[in-house]
């Protein structure tokens, strides 16, 4: 509810500090429509090290993303030397798209480590950073997919 870890809280009735957390609300004196107080930070995202930890696979993926992209411009511009009926080499062709397998097997691994990552209740924003990866990493396969379609068809 405050998302704020219980290591991180101290909870205050009439002037005492409730540290026990094993000890029920009625030892304390604490009745129906009491005042407690809590104090506490919330955590940040950026002293999380799990959320670290994705951050970390976020600048892996955008290098091979940079790779990847100058990969595409070269594939744009043999499908025009092509539609102007200069056919590339074969060797060519094979050479990129065994640039673009290397490109998902690079994605795979990292979805890998992104999978291997364990996250507890209260670390929502390296959940959702983690989320929002899964699916930039699915979005550049599914564009390597069709980077490779592209080279059968110049084929």
């Amino acid at each position: 509810m405050l998302h704020i870890q219980e290591s991180s809280q101290k909870i205050i009735f009439k002037g005492r500090n409730l540290n026990d957390m094993n000890a029920t609300l009625m030892t304390y004196g604490i009745k129906e429509c009491a005042k407690v107080m809590v104090l506490g930070k919330q955590s940040d995202p950026e002293d999380d090290e799990m959320y670290q930890a994705v951050m970390k696979i976020e600048q892996s993926c955008s290098s091979v993303e940079l790779n990847q992209s100058e990969v595409i411009r070269h594939v744009e511009s043999i499908a025009s030397l092509a539609q102007e009926g200069k056919r590339p080499s074969r060797e060519e062709l094979d050479k990129l798209k065994k640039e673009l397998l290397l490109f998902n097997e690079e994605f795979m691994r990292l979805l890998e480590r992104l999978d291997g990552l364990s996250f507890q209740d209260n670390q929502a924003p390296a959940k959702q950073k983690r989320k929002s990866l899964v699916k930039k990493i699915q979005q550049l396969m599914d564009k390597t997919d069709a980077l490779n379609e592209r080279i059968l068809q110049i084929q």
